[in-house]
């Protein structure tokens, strides 16, 4: 070892040959000489190794005069450095006082660190598979005599020969290693992966079946090459940097040998870091905190001591790898912080910008970032009965109880429930785990737990939307849909039915990417949407007339739930009903009438609407069951479905629509139900009835809340027009003279006019579909060169009556005749006009790759003197036609690689 100045195999090698007095011109001297230069010249190791030196000595000397010479090479200076020696001993020491340890060295280092340690060499070697055969030192290879004259025992293994004989032909120091894999973690220290008992050791154990324990390593060299000749081996390489005689290594270690000196007080010691939160910790002492929980005893303790909250953002890969800055930042460190900086531990892939921060700490580079709430072996070798299921008794009611290290972490979570980290990565969690939904609940609900109300509340949200992701609505379809093709309709089915389609809340988009500072006063709007999910039927079902009611009555219950659910949770799915009368406009999209509530709205109506047509009594039965409400849903299926006579009377209608309120009666969203309805009615209405009606139409809407007067009135003017000019249009017959009306409300919207009334009940759903672009150019064929530009864009419009067709006659000049739509442009810049409009559509046109060189080069310098003397900051498209332009001077471009 470097610290006590002891050569490696090549070093021994070379003062072996000294020794021995071989001749510089013999082979061994060039063999050696080329073992070391061959790997600098073709920059791989390992090429020519030690032991082959080793072997042509064996050819040319005694046995025992080169283990004379190995051992007088091996022979230690006057008080050497054994401080390396004495950190191994303590790490291979067990919490029984037994020492485990397996050196490939001759020396006798280890014993001057301990004069009664026990000692072991071939050919009795201690058999690992013994509960406390392997106590001591192994010397696998052989060891010196105790005057360092020569070897104590059958011989050193050194050549070739030797390590065949040990690892293959005998295979006994294979058999012996087999059993340590099969017992024990191993760690390499001190080697490299090209070393003969590194290189022998491993070969022979190719064949054998795959341990239960991964091997390590620690390697100084940090090259990937090296990294990869450890893995090719099967052992997982530990970098680190060999500056200053590894200083890096043997300090981790001198660490790791406390640790190992009284495990409980170390774990003590940490835990009581971890109280402090993680933020504060570097990533190694992150790393210790996760070493702990990572036993189901350190979980235990770890929950125990219940540390802060936002451990969980540690435990949780997809948490430490976050890149977004902390909201509780000052604006101007917004996104300074990186995630690793406050939750990144020593195994995760340091981010490359915090590479000089960290320069000279440990750190293996994990290709599977570590997570504390993914189960591991150890984990499923610690189930207990309750982390089973049965077919039946009392365990075949119950999930699967976790193992012992999760349950003690769930209990943790549980703890900091109140804290706003554990809600807020609880919203970004695809699913939890039952026992951990049910440690929250008692947590919660004990009376003692101080948690803030709201934050109470919240857990309760985010728990039933959590249950409610254990749902499979897809399965649940097709298992009814079956049951009805083989069985028919009956009270199961319609209860099933019912079921399924229930509106339960969901986690909806994350509103904070990063974990909040701990505060009572967060809210559960301020992390997450919680949105109501309205499951609409996926299949028509041709429901028999005598169970019709019945569904209908359950798809109520279901709109009833719905719509307090939205109003609690503030979804704003009740501000987009779509209009139960459909417009039939090829444009209008159907998302609203298919998704959400809106859909389930539509499913119900359509319903209805057959119970009216099959069943008009039941249709009025069920009418009257519904509440008298003026709210976004039930206000409007009550105007609406009092619009059928078979259902309510003209007095009952009218009543209807009379009590309206304000909102209600003007909500744009209603417009389009309530004037087909009262157009289809108005007939059949008595005088008193109509000049009810008539009397809210002419009052118009309320103002709004901070409304100035003059718009107001504008609004209002317009409102009451559209409708009673609609009306009108429809043969509705006033008791009042509408023309007069009209005329007096005409000065206040002079803009308005009678054909704006036509699209007064069009539906406001959302409209959809490809864009029709119309790019005929041949008007601008013959426009001035000087006002071509304002001419097309006074030509770009879109169709008021369908928004889905558009006339831009500037992009087909640009496509097919550039060169006069360059002049247009260039005409403008003379004026020191860029318009941006136009130059986005010339140089965003696909034509500019078709464009010849010299008019690539004409725009590029004109581009070119905009940029150069005009002040305006302003930017274009990347144009399509120049892959490289670069400005040589105000007057001489270099365009490179066009079209």
């Amino acid at each position: 070892m470097e610290r006590a100045k002891l050569p490696n195999f090549f070093g021994l090698a070379e003062a072996v040959i000294r020794e021995l007095r071989i001749p510089d011109e013999d082979n061994i001297h060039k063999v050696l000489t080329e073992a070391r230069e061959i790997g600098k010249r073709a920059g791989i190791t390992g090429l020519i190794s030690a032991d082959r030196i080793f072997d042509l000595m064996d050819r040319q000397f005694e046995k025992q005069d080169i283990e004379v010479a190995v051992a007088k090479a091996l022979a230690p200076r006057a008080n050497p450095d054994v401080s390396a020696h004495a950190i191994l001993l303590r790490l291979a020491t067990t919490s029984h006082a037994r020492i485990q340890l397996v050196t490939t060295n001759f020396d006798r280092l280890f014993e001057s660190c301990d004069p009664v340690i026990k000692i072991h060499q071939p050919p009795r070697l201690p058999k690992p598979s013994r509960y406390d055969d392997l106590d001591g030192i192994v010397y696998l290879h052989g060891r010196v005599n105790e005057n360092y004259a020569g070897s104590d025992g059958q011989g050193f293994v050194l050549s070739s020969s030797d390590f065949g004989y040990a690892y293959l032909s005998e295979g006994w120091a294979t058999e012996f290693f087999r059993d340590i894999i099969r017992q024990f973690v191993v760690v390499f220290i001190g080697y490299t992966a090209d070393d003969p008992p590194v290189h022998y050791l491993l070969e022979g154990l190719r064949r054998v079946p795959d341990s239960a324990h991964q091997m390590y390593s620690f390697d100084g060299s940090s090259s990937e090459e090296a990294i990869a000749r450890w893995h090719q081996r099967g052992v997982k390489a530990i970098s680190y940097s060999a500056t200053d005689g590894h200083s890096p290594l043997w300090k981790a270690l001198a660490l790791w040998a406390e640790r190992a000196d009284d495990p409980l007080a170390w774990r003590q010691k940490t835990l009581a870091l971890a109280k402090g939160g993680p933020s504060a910790l570097r990533p190694y002492q992150r790393g210790q905190v996760v070493h702990i929980v990572s036993t189901p005893e350190g979980a235990r303790d770890f929950a125990d001591v219940a540390p802060p909250s936002e451990w969980l953002c540690v435990f949780d890969p997809s948490c430490r790898k976050l890149r977004i800055g902390r909201s509780d930042l000052p604006e101007s460190e917004v996104g300074a912080e990186e995630p690793f900086s406050l939750f990144g531990i020593d195994s995760d892939v340091v981010p490359e910008k915090l590479h000089a921060e960290i320069d000279g700490e440990m750190n293996d580079v994990a290709l599977q970032p570590w997570d504390a709430f993914v189960a591991t072996r150890s984990d499923d070798r610690n189930l207990d009965v309750r982390s089973f299921t049965a077919l039946n008794g009392a365990f075949a009611v119950h999930n699967s109880a976790l193992p012992k290290r999760l349950a003690y972490l769930a209990k943790w979570i549980a703890t900091v429930a109140n804290q706003a980290t554990t809600l807020w990565w609880a919203t970004i969690q695809e699913s939890l785990h039952p026992q951990l939904l049910r440690q929250i609940e008692w947590a919660i609900e004990r009376p003692q737990f101080d948690i803030a109300p709201n934050m109470r509340q919240d857990w309760w949200y985010l728990i039933e939307a959590q249950e409610s992701r254990a749902r499979n609505p897809r399965r649940e379809w097709f298992s009814l849909k079956d049951e009805i093709n083989s069985h028919g309709w009956n009270s199961v089915t319609v209860r099933r039915f019912t079921a399924i389609t229930r509106p339960y809340l969901s986690v909806g988009s994350i509103a904070a990417g990063f974990p909040p500072t701990q505060s009572v006063d967060v809210r559960l709007r301020d992390l997450i949407k919680l949105e109501v999910e309205c499951p609409i039927p996926k299949f028509d079902g041709n429901i028999p007339i005598e169970w019709l009611p019945d569904v209908i009555d359950g798809q109520r219950q279901n709109i009833e739930l719905a719509v307090r659910l939205c109003k609690e949770v503030d979804d704003l799915q009740l501000l987009f009903i779509a209009p139960i009368e459909r417009d039939d406009r090829p444009d209008i999209s159907d998302y609203e009438r298919t998704h959400g509530l809106s859909g389930c709205m539509n499913y119900f109506t359509n319903l209805f609407n057959e119970l009216v047509r099959t069943d008009a009594l039941k249709a009025t039965e069920e009418f009257n069951t519904w509440r008298a409400s003026n709210d976004e849903v039930f206000g409007r299926l009550r105007f609406w479905a009092a619009g059928f006579p078979e259902v309510a009377t003209a007095n009952i209608f009218s009543r209807i629509v009379g009590g309206l309120d304000d909102d209600s009666f003007w909500n744009g969203r209603n417009q389009r139900d309530l004037l087909l309805v009262l157009s289809r009615r108005w007939h059949e209405l008595s005088g008193r009835s109509k000049k009810r009606i008539e009397k809210r139409l002419l009052l118009g809407p309320p103002k709004w809340k901070r409304e100035d007067e003059t718009p107001f009135r504008e609004r209002r003017a317009w409102q009451i027009l559209d409708r009673l000019q609609w009306l009108a249009d429809k043969g509705c017959k006033f008791t009042f003279d509408v023309t007069t009306e009209i005329a007096k409300l005409l000065p206040y919207a002079p803009q308005w006019n009678p054909s704006q009334a036509t699209k007064a009940a069009d539906s406001r759903e959302g409209r959809g579909g490809m864009v029709e672009k119309n790019t005929d150019y041949d008007i601008l064929l013959y426009e001035p060169i000087g006002s071509l530009l304002s001419q097309a864009r006074e030509l770009s419009t879109r169709d008021e009556d369908n928004f889905l067709k558009e006339r831009d006659p500037f992009a087909g000049l640009c496509a097919h005749r550039p060169v006069r739509a360059y002049r247009a442009l260039a005409h403008a810049a003379r004026n020191n006009e860029y318009p941006k409009w136009a130059w986005n559509k010339f140089l965003g046109s696909p034509a500019r790759m078709e464009d010849p060189p010299r008019l690539l080069a004409t725009i590029a310098l004109r581009l070119c003197y905009f940029r150069l003397n005009s002040s305006t900051s302003f930017s274009f498209l990347r144009p399509h036609g120049f892959r490289n332009v670069q400005i040589v001077s105000p007057i001489r471009i270099l365009v490179c690689s066009t079209g």
